[in-house]
């Protein structure tokens, strides 16, 4: 009916009631009978960035309030659940109506954006009030005052398989849906698939000798360019393999020293879901530049002359693999024919433009649009997640020394040869020191010994070496526990660095 959709101008026309009388359902931003009016309002286009992803399990409630000069917030209001791999790439646009219409112009307003943390916020008697009409809702409740359940989500019939996080869609528009958050080891719209498990044994010495490996994920398609998505992966100290769980399709697996050479890892025309892939990188798999295949003399002569060359190196060189120049890499393919695609060897790696590695250290991301996951290399004399960390001021300490080789969330007995070491001779300094500083403290504390001025001196000496030990032996193992992650008070790890560096430096 034509003149039913006519009727409300930027609303939605109904039917009410027997007598089918014409309603109008307007947006926020208009009102009347037909949606004939506009109101004044502020008109938010909001998206969130998540630059933190240390952790992308993180479920948000942002509250965007309108508030006047006094603080006082009006009635209309708006929230948004925010989950990362859902909404990343979402703009959410938002009308925030003015308290009186038409607007009080001797008022001045302000936009009041709140965030919270969802699944870790203490809720007071099931919610959580902002304002006397405002109520944060736990995960699997909704309404104003946070009455109602949300069925599809309850943790008795969780439809999120391999313990995936349930996560109900916005209440105003589905009631039914739902988003799932999986783990590393899982992926699709209710985890029920098993991410690509690929495991990669170096067996090339060249590459062994990296402890940094930059792996890059190419996707061919059709009729658009390929996609490229590079990651960055710390090679485990004392190990020469690598385990990647990957859920986004590929068609090529490239391994890149930093500043050094490439190595084709895995090619397949088409990509298999929930695969277990072993692959072994050795000498034979190297990228040669294309220097070493064509003279001086063709490489000068001009890109497209140069490139013509490039379909008959894979036949000529029967056992390589791939070839690259300044703009292309190249792979040979079943019958010794060159596959080429244009790839950056100098791309800029900063999070695109959302860079949070401090003191000039790059940012690596494994998705362009929805990251899950980043990593900072640090520039030299740098470290920690963030390169936060400098060693420049550092004489000898634990910190830069250790620090590099403790594996996080890992056990003692599964932690690198160094560190049992270092505990092993820690311990025996730390029985020794104690051992000699106590015998030391009983021989000087008798009168005879400090007849003598010296006899003060040493027994002081031996009360302090006690502390210095002891120190020494907390210093050690609050290191080793938080690189591994098992404590976590940043309270706790403020004072013990500020205290017992300035304690052994004393004692």
């Amino acid at each position: 009916n034509r003149t039913l959709v006519s009727y409300c101008h930027r609303g939605i026309a109904a039917l009410h009631g027997v007598n089918e009388t014409k309603v109008c359902l307007c947006p926020p931003n208009y009102f009347g009978t037909q949606c004939q009016w506009q109101n004044q309002c502020i008109s938010l286009t909001l998206q969130f960035i998540w630059r933190n992803l240390t952790s992308t399990h993180v479920i948000f409630q942002a509250i965007i309030m309108l508030i006047d000069e006094y603080g006082h917030v009006t009635p209309n209001y708006e929230q948004i659940t925010y989950v990362h791999s859902r909404d990343c790439d979402t703009k959410f646009n938002i009308y925030l109506l003015y308290p009186n219409r038409p607007k009080n112009l001797t008022h001045k307003y302000s936009i009041r954006i709140d965030l919270f943390e969802k699944t870790i916020l203490n809720y007071w008697q099931d919610s959580f009030c902002l304002a006397s009409f405002i109520c944060v809702c736990p995960l699997y409740k909704f309404g104003s005052r946070c009455y109602l359940k949300h069925s599809i989500c309850q943790l008795s019939h969780n439809p999120c398989q391999h313990n995936g996080i349930c996560v109900p869609n916005d209440d105003r528009i589905d009631l039914k849906g739902f988003t799932c958050i999986c783990s590393q080891d899982y992926s699709g719209s209710r985890c029920e698939n098993i991410n690509n498990r690929i495991e990669i044994y170096l067996r090339d010495t060249k590459i062994q000798e990296s402890s940094l490996l930059f792996i890059h994920f190419i996707t061919a398609f059709k009729n658009v360019e390929h996609q490229r998505i590079t990651l960055l992966k710390k090679v485990p100290y004392n190990r020469h393999g690598l385990t990647l769980y990957v859920s986004q399709p590929f068609n090529i697996l490239l391994l890149q020293i930093p500043n050094g050479s490439y190595y084709l890892g895995i090619l397949r025309e088409t990509f298999m879901p929930s695969e277990h892939i072993h692959t072994e990188i050795k000498s034979q798999q190297r990228c040669l530049p294309i220097s070493t295949l064509l003279n001086n003399t063709i490489i000068n002569s001009g890109y497209l002359n140069r490139t013509k060359y490039y379909p008959l190196l894979c036949r000529q060189n029967r056992t390589m693999m791939c070839f690259y120049d300044n703009d292309l890499i190249c792979i040979c393919d079943l019958d010794r024919f060159s596959n080429c695609f244009s790839f950056n060897h100098t791309m800029n790696y900063d999070c695109q433009g959302h860079n949070y590695c401090e003191n000039g250290g790059q940012c690596f991301q494994n998705n362009e649009t929805c990251p899950t996951k980043s990593t900072c290399v640090c520039q030299d004399c740098y470290y920690g997640t963030k390169c936060q960390s400098s060693t420049r001021d550092f004489l000898f300490s634990l910190d830069p020394i250790l620090g590099y080789h403790v594996k996080p969330n890992i056990s003692i007995n599964e932690q690198p040869f160094i560190i049992k070491i270092s505990i092993v001779f820690s311990t025996i300094i730390f029985i020794f020191g104690c051992t000699n500083g106590v015998l030391s403290v009983i021989i000087f504390h008798r009168e005879k010994p400090r007849e003598v001025g010296s006899g003060y001196y040493l027994l002081v000496s031996s009360i302090t070496s006690i502390c210095m030990f002891i120190m020494l032996i907390i210093k050690f193992w609050q290191l080793i526990l938080s690189q591994m992650f098992l404590i976590t008070s940043r309270p706790f790890l403020n004072f013990s660095c500020v205290s017992l560096d300035f304690l052994l430096k004393v004692f």
